[in-house]
């Protein structure tokens, strides 16, 4: 179940590829608090981040 979901969108990624990364920064017994970030695969240019919370 989704508790929260901020997303920060930074700029467009204009003829590359996008790539995604997200790891968890915090897990406790039922709630897992994570992060996200897109880049440019080419360019390494951020254009989006993220937090989530999810209860498990």
């Amino acid at each position: 179940v989704t508790i929260s979901m901020n997303i920060d969108f930074m700029g467009a990624i204009a003829d590359e590829d996008a790539v995604c990364e997200g790891w968890v920064t915090k897990q406790g017994r039922s709630i897992v608090f994570c992060s996200a970030e897109v880049t440019g695969a080419e360019s390494g240019r951020v254009c989006a981040t993220g937090t989530l919370v999810y209860k498990v």
